[in-house]
């Protein structure tokens, strides 16, 4: 007995150093001004350090998450570390430069990796920390993001810039300026937070979860990303959606009703525009949406339009030249990879070998997820793969922020509501 009870000890000493180690790379994400402190190749380096204590952690404390990990993310990552170092030695374009950056799918693979952990070996007190740091964090970001879009609605697009300095750039972090992949990470998660509010149990905190997708919302029509409001009115759309339409009897339906909305589309979409047109004081955003206006309309004059598509060209013609293989570890070249879809940029890298090879993990997390939930969490997760692979199609989806989100904070919030919804039923019945 004495025995069982240093190893259990021992154990959740290791729990928690996992437990901690994350705990300190959420807020470090969640937080933008502390990226003024480690940025860069540093803040990487800072991540793997702790991202390799949390896997070696989690695999001593856990057989059962470890088997997971060595048969569906390990042989991956050794796959992707050997074509990182081929290309290295033998890449016609590949620079130290794209090796740094090559390490962010590493990261990526921790995200769903660590998501898993806490997911398998689930502990209803330290759940309720990391999604409660991770909520208080948001408020503060969203505040300040806010606030700095009110002094100039385009803070958030240069935070996302590459033609923006540095120094800038560390300016708009010490105001807590949240970039891109704060904003898009807004949508996903004011959809969850919506679908699942009436099953929080107290109604104070469902009141402070309102209140936060209301400012999500607010923020989110304040930042000048047009692919973002695109997406929020999808999302919008599909809220109102019953949740059970998305099982199987009603696909057919699901089809005609996609027919039908590309029918109304284009009629539609010019009144929305036009709307938002007249709302927006941004000279920048009013191009924007006079740019899609135009699109609409059939017009040709589209500058910036044609520029995110002519990026988009450069990674369609890199993946069409060798599109077995690709064109190596690229990602400062962008007349080779554009930079401006996750799907169209990872194709030209690796080509279709490489590409199947390195979405395995992300195909299995969310199999993995979607078996253990009820029906509606279930549904809400289809949904959030659903603006993940449209994010990933037009925009850029590795981002330590949106990998956070989708890996570990919306999987962990709906089994969280699952258990809750479980624990109503049983006091029900009692």
């Amino acid at each position: 007995m004495k025995n069982n009870s240093i190893e259990n000890n021992k154990l959740n000493i290791y729990y928690k150093i996992v437990f901690i180690c994350f705990i300190l790379m959420e807020i470090y994400i969640s937080l933008p001004i502390l990226k003024t402190v480690f940025n860069g190749t540093i803040g990487k380096l800072f991540f793997i350090i702790l991202a390799v204590i949390c896997i070696f952690m989690a695999s001593v404390y856990s057989n059962k998450w470890f088997n997971f990990f060595l048969i569906s993310i390990f042989p991956v990552v050794v796959i992707y570390i050997l074509i990182v170092l081929l290309n290295y030695l033998f890449g016609r374009y590949t620079t130290i430069k794209d090796i740094i950056s090559s390490l962010d799918l590493l990261l990526l693979y921790f995200f769903i990796s660590i998501g898993s952990f806490f997911y398998i070996e689930k502990n209803d007190k330290y759940i309720k920390i990391i999604i409660g740091i991770f909520i208080i964090c948001l408020y503060l970001t969203l505040l300040t993001t806010l606030r700095g879009l009110f002094i100039n609605g385009n803070y958030s697009r240069m935070l996302s810039s590459s033609s923006t300095s540095e120094s800038i750039r560390n300016g708009l972090r010490r105001m807590n300026i949240g970039a891109y992949d704060f904003i898009y990470s807004l949508i996903m998660l004011c959809f969850i937070f919506g679908k699942t509010l009436s099953n929080i149990k107290t109604k104070k905190t469902r009141a402070f979860i309102g209140l936060l997708i209301f400012i999500s919302i607010f923020c989110i029509i304040k930042s000048n990303f047009t692919m973002a409001l695109l997406l929020l009115l999808l999302s919008f759309i599909i809220f109102f959606i019953p949740i059970n339409v998305l099982e199987k009897k009603y696909v057919k339906k699901i089809i005609i009703l996609f027919f039908v909305l590309l029918f109304v589309a284009r009629p539609l979409g010019i009144r929305v525009l036009k709307f938002f047109d007249n709302y927006y004081a941004s000279v920048y955003m009013k191009y924007k949406i006079e740019g899609l206006m135009s699109t609409l309309n059939g017009q040709e004059d589209l500058e910036d339009v044609t520029l995110r598509v002519g990026l988009i060209e450069n990674s369609k013609e890199s993946f069409a030249e060798s599109p077995f293989i690709g064109k190596g570890i690229i990602y400062h070249n962008f007349s080779v990879v554009g930079g401006h879809s996750q799907v169209m940029d990872d194709l030209a890298r690796y080509g279709l070998i490489g590409y199947f090879i390195i979405i395995i993990p992300i195909f299995i997390f969310f199999r993995n997820t979607l078996n253990k939930l009820n029906n509606k969490a279930k549904n809400c997760i289809i949904v959030v793969i659903i603006q993940y692979i449209a994010l990933s199609i037009f925009n850029v989806s590795l981002p330590y922020y949106i990998s956070l989100t989708v890996f570990v904070i919306i999987p962990l919030w709906l089994k969280m509501i699952n258990e809750n919804e479980k624990d109503i039923m049983y006091e029900e019945k009692n």
